[in-house]
């Protein structure tokens, strides 16, 4: 996560917003986040190159190694997660999605809800609010 955060969020987002997402997704929070939910990883010649949580309705933490992207490996860790909230017998799941990762929610059906902006102390943090409803 950190990896991919630090090499490609800097081409989007100011200093201020990478040092969020990386505290965000600390390991103080992921062990949050496995504790009162689901975690998968996606191992590819003996690595982590994807990883994602599912944590009640929220899906987020979709990350892949720079060097793996535009591989299908984002695509398979949330088709799975999906799979999960589904057989949790969920009726739908949200996430926020950066401007970056919005084509690719888009393509497995994820819906907008509407832009949203975050301040990040003097920052804005601008994404967009999604949606999925399971069948």
């Amino acid at each position: 996560m950190h990896h991919t955060i630090s090499v490609c969020y800097p081409a989007i987002y100011p200093l201020e917003i990478v040092r969020f997402f990386l505290d965000y997704h600390s390991e103080k929070e992921i062990l949050r986040r496995a504790s009162s939910g689901t975690i998968l990883v996606l191992i590819f010649d003996g690595v982590i190159r994807a990883t994602g949580f599912l944590d009640g309705e929220e899906l987020g933490g979709v990350y892949v190694h720079t060097e793996y992207q535009r591989r299908g490996f984002g695509t398979e860790i949330v088709n799975n997660l999906l799979r999960i909230a589904s057989n949790g017998k969920q009726q739908y799941v949200r996430l926020d999605a950066t401007p970056i990762a919005k084509s690719m929610y888009e393509k497995l059906g994820f819906k907008m809800v509407s832009p949203a902006v975050q301040m990040v102390g003097e920052v804005p943090l601008r994404y967009f609010k999604m949606e999925k409803f399971l069948s």
